[in-house]
Parts: structure tokens; C-alpha cells; sequence
């Protein structure tokens, strides 16, 4: 067979409207009416027009009727009396021949006598509903119209889609909220949810007193701050979004350290003041002045020559009772910004922890933020000892915030048995503690926290009860007395804790070497 005849033969294959069978003597076979037979040809109607094919060609002719010439005569053979169920099957016959129209007439004649028929009212795409045939929006429309009756016969009313009675759609209408069981006005729902309003914005209120701290120098200095709230810290950047949420995302890490180490609670914002800790990033020197003189206005427990001496450092933070951090860029690289403010936070958390208005003493501070600092980023680029230059070793305090490696430079120095003493260093204060002093309280204090954690605390709870109220030189008798209640209750003496690092240090395995 051709490939044309085989295409002509596919194509009359699928064709409804056929009835003769023409066999050709090569095998291949053509459907269609025969419409005309001739001596030498036959012509067939086909789906794709006549076509004249010679006998020679021609095996045989099966003759058979078109599917509409079928079903006229399968309806003329109905009898006059012909029920229901018979013009149904004569429907189904013509709908398995694809005569939809017939189809759709013959579905009519069923339907006259009988209206209730299920075949048909299917095959016309009706479902019956409360004991009737009809369309599925008619449906569904009788069952709105129900439920809205039920509704209505319940005493409630319509108001944007829902039901509810009357006394909710009059609340609802003035705007009112639902809270607890309590009908609030919009702005008294705000406020049963946590937020307070800041000018035209509402804001949570554990974000209050920094967001106003924030927007009230922005406004004096005409910067434009970014914000970026965590869980616990309240972060504004003058660099843009993404520093403000690098700084928040360093700072809620900081604060899950800290709250595990110290055993707070860690959804529980009461230990740091109730208030989440507001953490500002600015980029000069005299920006950070503004702030500080803001801030001295705000805070009614400083005042204006704490904030002209403050304004002259890189940086302050605060914590009676809410935490405040705040430094500038200046020439350093934007990154030692994110550091500072962990370092920071380091100190507002730890002195928040069983906060008595009493000052913790320096090694522990101090060592405590350069800890937290170095176990956020990994490296340690900022200290708040005074000076430029520190002790007798003379380093210079730009060498020591750019030296990453300060805290395993310690671990080093202790492996080796060249680290300072740790007794002399509970009698440092800021102006006189040294470098590897602060390194060497990092160490002592990452030790207390992994081998002592109970120590640790317990460490911290009899400072808290022993150690002396207002500024006191760390020399003076009470605080040596502290000191010692301290460790008794760590369970370590002062004295021997050098020989306990260095058994803990000399246990741990040598870092590979670079």
C-alpha cells in the first residue's frame, strides 16, 4: 500500500459518518457511502471528498448503513407507545455514534415523558437536590438560600460574607477588634497585643523606648536609620538594611549564647530590663556625639557631662534597666562595627544577669564580652581598655583589634605556661588591666562556662551578694574578700585555678598546625 492510500485509509478509519467497506485487492481497505458504481470505477464519499476507484482495484464492497441512516431507522422501528427507558437507549446509541444533536433531541423526547428520568437528567448535567432535577448553581443556590434561613432563624446577621449577630456587626462596624473575649477599639486591641504607638506607626512595646531613643536623634542629626528587629535586639544602621539585619542576626546569636551560659530563659525578655536591647551603628564620631547627648536626655540617669565625656570614646553601652549599644564606624572596616556591638552586648547581658545595682569587677566584664564576641564571629577585634598603649607590654591598642587570634593566641600562651598569673589580674581595673589579662579571662571564663557551668553561676550569684556597692578600687580589702567567696563557691580557690586551666588546656588536643 502507498504511504497516500495508507493515510487516506487512517484518516477514514477515524471518520463517524461511514457505513461501505471497500477492500482493495493489495490489502488496504477505504470507508466510507458509495455514492455512485460505474463499469470501470466506484466513487466513495468520504471525509476528505470524492474519489473515483477503479474495479481492477477492487476486491469487494461490504455495503452497510451511515450512523445517522442507523438510527433513523432504529427510531422509526420505535413503537408508537415507546416508553421512557426505550428513547433513553436510543439516545445512548447516538451519542456512542458522536450524533450530538440527535443526541440532545432524542435526550428532549426522554425527558417529555418522563421528567424525573436519571439517565438523562445526568447526561444533561443536572444533580437532583431536595427531591428535584436542576443545575448545580440552582443547587447551590437552594443551599445558600437555606443556610442563610438557618442563619437569620438564629438571630444572626450578614455583614461582609459572615454571619454574626448584631451586636458583633455594630462593633464591627465602629472598627472594633475581638481580643480575649473583649470588644477593644482598634488602637485598644494594639495595645492588648503588645504594641504602643511611635508617631503615625505602632511598634511593639518591648521596642518602644529604643525605637524612640532611635527616631528622636535621626530626627535632630537628619539621618536616615535602618531598622532590623529580632527576638531580643532592636538594631538601627545608617549603612542600610542589610547591616542593620547582620547586626541583628550577630546579635540574637550573641544572645542565645549568653542566655544558655547564663541559664536564662531565653524567650523571656525580663532578665535584660523587659525591653529589647537597642544596638545603633552610625558612621562618624560626631554622629555618635548626637547620640549620646540624645540619649543623656532621654536617660534620666545620666546627664549632659556623662554624655560630652562619653562622645569623646568609640562607643558606650548602657543596661539600667534597658540595654543600649552604641559606636560609630569611623575609620575602621564596617565589620569591626558588627564585633563592637557584640562585644556589647556581651557586657549589657552578663551585668543584666541577677542585675543588683552593684558593678561586676573587670577581669569578669570585660572578659565576658571579648568571650561572647569571639564565640559569635570566631575572632576578636575590639576592647574597651583605656589607652592607646596598655601596661608594660606597650601594645598598641590598633595592633591588639586587629588580631583575630587573640583568644587561641591565649590557649597557646596557657598550653605553654606563658600566660599571666590569675590571682594579680581580680586586682586590674580598666586602666590598668593588660591585654593578654583580658585574653587570659576569656580563657578562664570559656573554662568556668564548659567544665563548671554550675561554678560558674554560683560564682556569679556570691559576687552579686559579696561584692561592695558603688565604685571601689578592686584592691580594697571587700573586694578580695569577694573574690574569695567567689570561688569558694565555684569550688576552685583563686590560687589554684592556674594549675586547674592548665591541666584542662593540657588535656584538650593541640590544634593542627597551619
Amino acid at each position: 500500500m502507498s504511504a497516500w492510500r495508507a493515510a487516506v485509509a487512517v484518516a477514514l478509519c477515524v471518520a463517524t459518518a461511514r457505513a461501505d467497506v471497500v477492500h482493495l485487492k493489495d490489502g488496504g481497505r477505504l470507508e466510507g457511502k458509495v455514492v455512485a458504481e460505474e463499469k470501470g470505477s466506484v466513487t466513495l464519499e468520504t471525509p476528505l471528498g470524492r474519489m473515483a476507484i477503479e474495479r481492477s482495484r477492487i476486491a469487494k464492497i461490504e455495503k452497510g448503513l451511515l450512523p445517522r441512516e442507523e438510527l433513523e431507522q432504529r427510531e422509526k422501528a420505535l413503537p408508537k407507545d415507546a416508553g421512557a427507558a426505550q428513547w433513553f437507549e436510543l439516545a445512548e446509541f447516538a451519542a456512542a455514534k458522536g450524533l450530538k444533536r440527535e443526541h440532545e433531541r432524542l435526550l428532549d423526547a426522554v425527558l417529555q415523558r418522563d421528567p424525573e428520568h436519571a439517565g438523562a437528567n445526568l447526561a444533561r448535567g443536572r444533580v437532583r437536590h431536595d427531591g428535584r432535577w436542576m443545575k448545580p448553581a440552582e443547587r447551590d443556590a437552594a443551599v445558600k438560600a437555606a443556610q442563610d434561613a438557618a442563619m437569620r432563624a438564629q438571630g444572626l446577621v450578614d455583614h461582609e460574607g459572615r454571619w454574626v449577630t448584631p451586636e458583633e456587626k455594630e462593633h464591627l462596624l465602629r472598627g472594633d477588634v475581638l481580643v480575649g473575649g473583649r470588644w477593644l477599639s482598634a488602637d485598644d486591641a494594639r495595645r492588648a497585643q503588645g504594641f504602643e504607638r511611635l508617631g503615625d506607626d505602632w511598634v511593639h512595646a518591648s521596642e518602644l523606648i529604643g525605637r524612640r531613643r532611635a527616631a528622636a536623634f535621626a530626627q535632630e542629626s537628619g539621618l536616615a536609620l535602618h531598622y532590623a528587629a529580632g527576638e531580643h535586639v532592636l538594631c538601627a544602621s545608617s549603612f542600610g538594611q542589610p547591616h542593620a539585619e547582620t547586626l541583628r542576626d550577630a546579635g540574637e546569636k550573641g544572645y542565645a549564647i549568653a542566655a544558655k551560659a547564663l541559664r536564662e530563659t531565653p524567650a523571656d525578655l525580663a532578665w535584660i530590663g523587659g525591653a529589647k536591647v537597642l544596638a545603633l551603628v552610625v558612621d562618624s564620631r560626631d554622629e555618635f556625639g548626637r547620640f549620646t547627648r540624645c540619649f543623656a536626655r532621654d536617660e534620666r540617669k545620666v546627664d549632659s557631662r556623662w554624655a560630652e565625656g562619653v562622645a569623646k570614646v568609640d562607643g558606650f553601652y548602657w543596661f539600667d534597666p534597658n540595654g543600649t549599644s552604641a559606636t560609630f564606624r569611623g575609620a575602621r572596616h564596617l565589620d569591626d562595627t558588627v564585633a563592637h556591638t557584640v562585644h556589647h552586648l556581651g557586657h549589657v547581658f552578663l551585668n543584666r544577669h541577677g542585675f543588683n545595682w552593684k558593678f561586676l569587677p573587670t577581669w569578669l566584664d570585660e572578659g565576658f564580652a571579648a568571650w561572647l564576641e569571639h564565640r559569635v564571629l570566631g575572632r576578636n577585634a575590639i576592647s574597651c581598655i583605656a589607652g592607646r598603649r596598655y601596661g608594660s607590654s606597650g601594645t598598641r591598642k590598633d595592633d591588639l583589634v586587629m588580631r583575630p587570634s587573640w583568644f587561641d593566641d591565649a590557649v597557646k600562651a596557657v598550653r605553654e605556661g606563658k600566660d599571666p598569673l590569675f590571682p594579680p589580674i581580680l586586682k586590674r581595673d580598666l586602666s590598668t588591666i593588660e591585654p593578654e589579662e583580658v585574653a587570659k579571662a576569656m580563657v578562664v571564663i570559656d573554662w568556668m562556662i564548659d567544665a563548671r557551668p554550675d561554678g560558674f553561676l554560683k560564682l556569679l550569684a556570691a559576687l552579686r551578694d559579696h561584692w561592695p556597692k558603688g565604685v571601689v578600687s578592686p584592691m580594697a580589702p571587700e573586694t578580695a574578700r569577694a573574690h574569695e567567696q567567689a570561688f569558694a563557691a565555684l569550688g576552685v580557690p583563686a590560687a589554684l585555678l592556674d594549675a586547674e586551666l592548665r591541666k584542662s588546656i593540657a588535656a584538650r588536643p593541640a590544634p593542627a598546625r597551619k
